[in-house]
Protein backbone atom coordinates (compact mmCIF):
# COMPACT_ATOMS: atom_id res chain seq x y z
CA UNK A 1 0.00 0.00 0.00
CA UNK A 2 1.21 3.42 -0.71
CA UNK A 3 1.12 6.55 0.33
CA UNK A 4 -2.02 8.89 0.60
CA UNK A 5 -2.77 11.32 -1.65
CA UNK A 6 -5.51 14.49 -1.73
CA UNK A 7 -5.71 15.98 -5.07
CA UNK A 8 -7.68 18.89 -6.41
CA UNK A 9 -10.12 17.56 -9.08
CA UNK A 10 -9.44 17.96 -12.71
CA UNK A 11 -9.27 15.71 -15.72
CA UNK A 12 -5.65 14.73 -15.15
CA UNK A 13 -5.62 14.24 -11.61
CA UNK A 14 -9.01 12.42 -11.78
CA UNK A 15 -7.39 9.73 -13.94
CA UNK A 16 -4.14 9.55 -11.73
CA UNK A 17 -6.30 8.75 -8.95
CA UNK A 18 -8.85 6.44 -10.34
CA UNK A 19 -5.40 4.40 -12.03
CA UNK A 20 -4.42 4.10 -8.08
CA UNK A 21 -7.48 3.68 -6.53
CA UNK A 22 -8.02 0.87 -8.92
CA UNK A 23 -4.29 -0.80 -8.81
CA UNK A 24 -4.32 -0.84 -4.81
CA UNK A 25 -1.29 1.25 -4.89
CA UNK A 26 -2.18 3.84 -1.99
CA UNK A 27 -3.90 4.53 1.14
CA UNK A 28 -7.40 4.45 1.23
CA UNK A 29 -7.71 7.41 2.37
CA UNK A 30 -6.11 9.37 -0.21
CA UNK A 31 -8.98 11.51 -2.02
CA UNK A 32 -9.89 14.32 -4.71
CA UNK A 33 -11.28 17.83 -3.57
CA UNK A 34 -13.32 20.41 -5.25
CA UNK A 35 -11.72 23.33 -5.77
CA UNK A 36 -12.94 27.30 -5.55
CA UNK A 37 -12.28 29.55 -8.48
CA UNK A 38 -8.42 30.92 -8.72
CA UNK A 39 -5.31 30.03 -7.67
CA UNK A 40 -4.46 28.01 -4.62
CA UNK A 41 -2.87 30.39 -2.41
CA UNK A 42 -0.63 30.66 0.84
CA UNK A 43 -4.07 30.62 2.99
CA UNK A 44 -5.42 27.53 1.26
CA UNK A 45 -2.24 25.62 1.64
CA UNK A 46 -2.13 26.01 5.45
CA UNK A 47 -5.43 25.24 5.43
CA UNK A 48 -4.66 21.50 4.15
CA UNK A 49 -1.95 21.42 6.02
CA UNK A 50 -4.00 21.29 9.13
CA UNK A 51 -6.16 18.76 7.59
CA UNK A 52 -3.54 16.71 6.97
CA UNK A 53 -1.80 16.87 10.39
CA UNK A 54 -5.68 16.15 12.19
CA UNK A 55 -6.33 12.98 9.76
CA UNK A 56 -2.73 11.79 9.29
CA UNK A 57 -0.57 12.78 12.14
CA UNK A 58 2.06 10.37 11.77
CA UNK A 59 3.63 11.87 8.46
CA UNK A 60 6.68 12.01 7.82
CA UNK A 61 6.73 14.30 4.34
CA UNK A 62 4.28 15.97 2.26
CA UNK A 63 4.66 16.91 -1.30
CA UNK A 64 2.88 19.93 -2.26
CA UNK A 65 2.65 19.36 -6.06
CA UNK A 66 1.65 22.30 -8.83
CA UNK A 67 2.18 24.95 -5.70
CA UNK A 68 5.01 27.22 -5.50
CA UNK A 69 7.35 27.70 -2.07
CA UNK A 70 6.37 31.66 -1.35
CA UNK A 71 9.03 33.29 1.51
CA UNK A 72 5.77 33.15 3.52
CA UNK A 73 5.12 29.66 3.35
CA UNK A 74 8.48 28.73 3.30
CA UNK A 75 9.11 30.93 6.85
CA UNK A 76 5.90 29.50 8.15
CA UNK A 77 6.76 25.29 7.63
CA UNK A 78 10.51 26.31 8.89
CA UNK A 79 9.15 28.36 12.21
CA UNK A 80 7.37 24.90 12.82
CA UNK A 81 10.34 23.12 12.90
CA UNK A 82 9.88 21.91 9.40
CA UNK A 83 12.43 20.90 6.67
CA UNK A 84 11.39 22.69 3.05
CA UNK A 85 12.58 21.71 -0.38
CA UNK A 86 11.81 22.86 -3.80
CA UNK A 87 11.05 19.91 -5.93
CA UNK A 88 10.07 20.01 -9.75
CA UNK A 89 6.67 20.19 -9.81
CA UNK A 90 6.69 22.47 -6.31
CA UNK A 91 7.95 21.86 -2.87
CA UNK A 92 8.37 19.36 -0.18
CA UNK A 93 8.01 19.47 3.89
CA UNK A 94 9.70 16.95 6.18
CA UNK A 95 9.58 16.24 9.70
CA UNK A 96 12.71 17.41 10.90
CA UNK A 97 12.32 14.96 14.16
CA UNK A 98 11.96 11.82 11.38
Amino acid sequence: MGDAFWLVESPANRGLAEAAWRAKATDPNSALFKSGVGDIDNSDVLAMFETVELHHPDWSRIDWVGVKLSKDLNQAFREDGFVTAEIGHGFSITRNDR
